[in-house]
């Protein structure tokens, strides 16, 4: 497996996990960004990659692997639940992903 055409999308799953963070002030602004920010964002770019790159189980276990330095630079330990739960996102993202990969070429 090639390493390079991946590498833009664990890019962007690191801003989205260890910079996006850093712009949250508030305690309801954190809340908002971890139950429907980053999730969303995780759900779109691996989606996206999955449809560009076609890989989707080793993003999604290296999207759940990015979110753990997150939850020591912002987080406590009770975010350690949202590595796995990222996980899954990244997994589902990438099967819809997939999904539009192999309708695009029926067409």
């Amino acid at each position: 497996m090639r390493i390079k055409p991946h590498l833009l999308y664990v890019f962007l799953t690191a801003v989205n996990f260890w910079i996006l963070p850093a712009v949250i002030r508030n305690t309801g602004m954190a809340m908002v960004m971890m139950l429907a920010g980053l999730p969303l964002i995780t759900l779109i770019i691996a989606a996206v990659h999955a449809w560009k790159a076609g890989s989707a189980i080793v993003f999604a276990i290296v999207t759940g692997i990015l979110f753990i330095p997150a939850i020591f630079l912002y987080f406590n330990e009770s975010a350690w639940i949202y590595a796995p739960a990222y996980a899954v996102i990244a997994l589902i993202g990438g099967v819809v992903g997939k999904s539009l990969r192999s309708g695009r070429g029926s067409e």
